[in-house]
């Protein structure tokens, strides 16, 4: 427990996206584990996005954007400049009375990843009445406006003073785009309960195939679909897999192509848990899927750049994990380099459905499996362990003093309409 002259002396911190810290994504998710012993009144989320629900932190500010398409000769100016429609969206510089919120910001905890948040960030930081410090945590990375999004990042680059990437391909990404030395930080860290699960019993028609949190892929959905039919072929009795996740997305694919709701489609739905319904959700599974991407790539730069941060669940818990995705996606690299569980390529159906069906009928591999993901969990995502150094560390990213004038050169200048 911190004593008031402690809390005090911690900084405020502005936490910046794109969408409102909530349940519904993994990112609000991870930053509600991260920050769970942070003074809540010393927090403030602020978006432009009101997607989701169940809001993560006490203190919001909503900020809507402003859609310039409307404007004359807009349009066929930024087509001929090379920018995309969502370009033609724009943000004012705010007018927040921060007084309302216990004062500006001391440090900025940014989870910016694309051109249009980064755009954001640099309105809402044009409206500070004092230059703060940044740490930008790219827990994705959008280059789909890769210039854009370069020059977003170098008007803001004077008030980054620290970069975190969350896995190998991202860090690899910004070395070669933004040209920074990122520092590699999972944001997958969870509580390590004791409770676990250590036994894995061999295959019965007891078996449960669990999938929780968000399938953002339409063309993983119908690969895991197809794949689970291949394997009933060799396994009659397999049971359906258990989907606990966020209804809204749930329903995206209740209402699309697939023929929802009858025996074809082997997935049952459980619904939204709380959290310790999870816990015992997932200690009572067998495998834990993540249902990447499919035979298509629906967006190159998530698939090349994304990692679930269920993965963490899964291990946390002892879990054996199951990844269809393509071999040069982080899942796929982070489960074969740790030996979390399978990674099945979903252009290769018929390798992938006789890979899965081997690994659900052999109980000794999915026990060495779960072992392993759960020996990785507590060498590097103990939660607590992470908090006993994420809070000092971001005391002493505060500190850093920022030039105010460093913003107001030419370049950033000529730049500002566009920004």
């Amino acid at each position: 427990m911190l004593t008031d002259l402690q809390r005090s002396s911690l900084p405020r911190i502005l936490c910046v996206g794109g969408e409102a810290l909530n349940r519904s994504h993994g990112t609000g998710l991870m930053i509600e584990r991260h920050f769970s012993k942070y003074p809540s009144d010393r927090l403030v989320d602020i978006c432009y996005q009101k997607l989701g629900t169940g809001k993560i932190l006490k203190k919001n500010i909503y900020l809507p954007f402003v859609d310039a398409s409307d404007r004359p000769g807009l349009r066929n100016m930024l087509s001929r400049a090379g920018r995309s429609h969502s370009m033609h969206r724009f943000f004012k510089v705010p007018n927040i009375e921060w007084s309302e919120y216990g004062g500006p910001p001391d440090l900025i905890y940014s989870t910016c990843y694309s051109t249009m948040s980064f755009s954001f960030l640099y309105h809402v930081y044009m409206s500070l009445p004092k230059k703060v410090p940044i740490v930008n945590h790219f827990l994705d990375l959008d280059l789909s406006h890769m210039r854009d999004l370069v020059r977003q990042y170098d008007c803001l680059r004077p008030a980054i003073v620290d970069t975190w990437a969350l896995n190998d391909n991202i860090a690899e990404s910004l070395r070669k785009y933004l040209k920074v030395k990122p520092e590699l930080v999972h944001a997958l860290q969870h509580h390590l309960s004791p409770d676990f699960k250590t036994y894995h019993a061999e295959y019965s028609s007891n078996f449960r195939p669990a999938i929780i949190g968000n399938i953002w892929s339409g063309s993983a959905f119908r690969t895991l679909v197809a794949i689970w039919k291949m394997c009933r072929e060799s396994i009659p009795s397999l049971p359906d897999v258990a989907w606990a996740g966020h209804p809204r997305r749930f329903d995206v694919f209740k209402s699309n192509d697939v023929n929802w709701g009858r025996s074809q489609v082997p997935l049952k739905d459980v619904g939204y848990l709380s959290a310790s319904g999870l816990k015992q959700f997932l200690c009572s599974a067998d495998i834990g899927i993540v249902a990447f991407s499919g035979t298509y790539v629906d967006d190159q730069q998530y698939d090349l750049h994304s990692l679930p941060s269920r993965i963490g669940d899964y291990c946390a818990n002892g879990l054996p994990v199951v990844v269809i995705g393509r071999p040069n996606t982080p899942p796929w690299q982070l489960v074969k380099k740790h030996g979390l569980g399978i990674a099945i390529d979903p252009n290769a159906r018929d390798m992938a459905a006789k890979a899965l069906t081997n690994f659900i009928l052999d109980r000794e591999w999915r026990q060495e499996c779960g072992l392993n993901a759960r020996k990785f969990a507590e060498r590097e995502l103990d939660l607590e362990r992470y908090q006993s150094e994420l809070i000092p560390r971001l005391q002493k990213l505060a500190k850093h003093k920022i030039d105010a004038d460093s913003f107001l050169r030419p370049k950033y200048r000529r730049q500002k309409r566009w920004q």
